[in-house]
């Protein structure tokens, strides 16, 4: 009865995981703060940080999103704060965690912009 048990819940775990519905990879709060010297704007940070490593597959415009959800696209700044707190977990590095999940593929941020992604974003992604 228990190797039964076993393979039904292998196989459960194996079709979720083919339709994409299995529980998805995520990193940790960062715990970024907003720096009183905080400078960084959409227009000087945010546009080029989002077109560079994010937008090839998180477009409206994208043709292949490598699996990316069509809810999570970045094109302007208002969708970018509403996706803040996964972009967070998944992408930006701060005193508490440095999550490298995103992007899945190259270019790929340096630590160092990473932990401006987590200022930024943070300070409510001015």
């Amino acid at each position: 009865m228990q190797t039964r048990s076993v393979h039904s819940w292998l196989f459960v775990v194996t079709l979720l995981a083919g339709t994409g519905l299995a529980c998805k990879e995520e990193g940790k709060p960062t715990g970024s703060t907003c720096p009183t010297t905080q400078t960084l704007t959409y227009e000087n940070f945010g546009k080029g940080f989002f077109t560079t490593f994010c937008n090839d597959c998180h477009a409206a415009a994208s043709t292949d999103r490598h699996g990316a959800p069509k809810e999570d696209t970045f094109d302007d700044v208002a969708s970018i704060r509403e996706g803040a707190d996964e972009i967070d977990t998944l992408a930006a590095s701060g005193p508490k965690a440095t999550n490298k999940i995103m992007p899945d593929d190259d270019p790929r941020p340096t630590d160092a912009q990473r932990a401006q992604l987590g200022e930024w974003l943070a300070c409510g992604a001015p």
